[in-house]
């Protein structure tokens, strides 16, 4: 019964006192702020970069040759594979004239079945094709739901109407124009055109003319294919290495890293000498609790429960602060041109911005463990005789 009620008001007491100086406490907002708002910068820079490599690859590997009907084929035969996930032909034209209400402009134009892009996109969670491009057309107006459904770059979304005309040498077809999707890079139209849909893989589409496949085998697979043998090939991740191998990337990592590790060691630092500052009155105290009978559990208890609650508290509310700063100073970073985006990149927030947080736990347990120890060496009769230690 005095364990249960003594440990933790004792705790609660000397957790306010040392609570008493504000200033440790801000020291140990404001490093752990900036380690939080740097991570989470460093974060979404990554994530950045990831996304927008699959944006403008489309795929793990891109091969692109001459148009050609057997590439279907050759695509199919690539997803037998047991290192490819999926691998569809699809028909990319970097120069398509399309046309809307008030609207009229040359695009890049991708053409696909939509079963081979809804498999695309099971293999590759990553890839930016939104599920309005796959699904079912919704009841509606009938001459609109028969239409081939499109999506649009954003930069596109605001000047175009609901519906496209694409042209070609043959004539135009329309498209029902659905939501958007940063695919490639410039203004792009992605078109979800099945082989006999209204005729619109021969106005949208000369044949494919290059081959999407994801899987860690991917470029492995492309390159043992005789049918892609003179084929123009982009590498996923070797683009993303080569855009995170940038001066300007590897500079902004290192600058992020070095200041991570400078304030983690200053919160360190801050914990360590609160703890100093604070052990004499501390040591004396639990010096005249012990001769009452407490255990060194129960003493290593209310350590614990004196530096501990301060720190959390303050490191807890330096996380929070720096993930608000970090949301509020994100787009006026103008990451996109770390991450080659079309728009700013969304923050990212991960685990590693609690680093202070367990940091600051850390260090109080290894305080409280080398006081403990340092305490084991006392004598009990000294501190008796004298009034403490």
């Amino acid at each position: 019964l005095r364990s249960r009620h003594l440990v933790p008001a004792l705790a609660t007491a000397r957790a306010r006192a040392t609570a008493a100086d504000a200033l440790p406490f801000v020291a140990l907002v404001l490093a752990g702020a900036i380690a939080t708002m740097a991570a989470s910068v460093a974060v979404t820079v990554r994530d950045g970069q990831e996304s927008a490599s699959w944006s403008a690859v489309g795929a793990d590997v891109a091969a692109t040759t001459v148009p050609d009907a057997g590439l279907q084929d050759v695509a199919r035969t690539l997803e037998e594979r047991d290192d490819v996930a999926a691998a569809v032909a699809v028909a990319v034209a970097p120069q398509t004239q399309v046309r809307g209400e008030g609207f009229g402009r040359r695009v890049r134009l991708v053409v696909a079945d939509p079963t081979d892009l809804a498999r695309l996109t099971d293999a590759a969670p990553a890839l930016p094709l939104p599920a309005e491009l796959l699904a079912a057309p919704a009841d509606g107006d009938a001459d609109t739901n028969d239409l081939p459904r499109a999506l649009v770059s954003p930069d596109l979304a605001d000047t175009v109407g609901s519906t496209l005309r694409v042209r070609d040498d043959d004539g135009e077809q329309p498209v029902l124009v659905v939501g958007t999707a940063v695919l490639g890079e410039g203004p792009t139209v992605v078109v979800g055109a099945a082989a006999g849909e209204g005729g619109a893989e021969r106005a949208l589409g000369a044949e494919p003319d290059t081959v999407w496949v994801v899987g860690p085998g991917a470029r492995a697979a492309v390159a043992s294919t005789a049918a892609l043998a003179g084929a123009d090939v982009v590498d996923r991740s070797a683009l993303l290495a080569e855009r995170r191998a940038g001066p300007l990337t590897k500079g902004l990592t290192g600058l992020v890293v070095g200041t991570i590790a400078v304030l983690l060691v200053l919160t360190v630092l801050v914990v360590v000498l609160t703890a100093s500052a604070t052990a004499p009155a501390r040591g004396a105290a639990l010096a005249r609790l012990r001769t009452l009978g407490l255990t060194g559990r129960e003493v290593r208890a209310i350590t614990t429960g004196e530096l501990l609650p301060p720190a959390l508290l303050a490191s807890g509310l330096a996380v929070g602060v720096g993930a608000l700063v970090a949301a509020v100073c994100t787009a006026p970073l103008g990451l996109r041109l770390l991450t080659h985006q079309d728009v700013e990149p969304a923050l990212r927030l991960s685990w590693w911005g609690a680093t202070p947080l367990v940091v600051a736990a850390a260090t109080v347990a290894a305080v409280v463990a080398v006081e403990s120890s340092l305490r084991r060496r006392e004598r009990l009769g000294e501190v008796l005789r004298v009034g403490g230690p």
